[in-house]
C-alpha cells in the first residue's frame, strides 16, 4: 500500500531536457504530477501527499536526460527503490 511518500529522483537531465513523473491509480488516474528540467541527486520531487491507495503506478517520461534512481522515502526510512539506464 502507498501512504503518502516522498518521491526522491537522481538523475542528469540536458539542455532542454525534462523528466515527467506520474502517481498514477490502478484506473491511471493521475494521483500527482511533476518535471523535473535540470541535473539533481536525490531530489525531492513530491512530498507530504495526502494519497493513500492499495496500488499505485510512477511513470517517467524522460526526455534528453538519464534517470538513475528513485527512491520513496517515509519519515526518513526508503520503502521502494528502482535504478534506470539512458532513454
Amino acid at each position: 500500500p502507498y501512504h503518502g511518500e516522498a518521491l526522491k529522483v537522481t538523475a542528469d537531465v540536458e539542455v532542454e531536457g525534462s523528466i515527467e513523473i506520474k502517481i498514477l491509480d490502478r484506473k491511471n488516474s493521475i494521483l500527482a504530477e511533476r518535471e523535473l528540467n535540470q541535473t539533481a541527486t536525490d531530489k525531492l520531487v513530491l512530498e507530504d501527499l495526502q494519497i493513500k491507495s492499495d496500488e499505485i503506478r510512477l511513470e517517467f517520461t524522460v526526455r534528453s536526460a538519464k534517470l538513475f534512481s528513485f527512491v520513496l522515502e517515509s519519515n526518513g526510512s526508503k520503502k521502494d527503490s528502482g535504478e534506470s539506464g539512458e532513454r
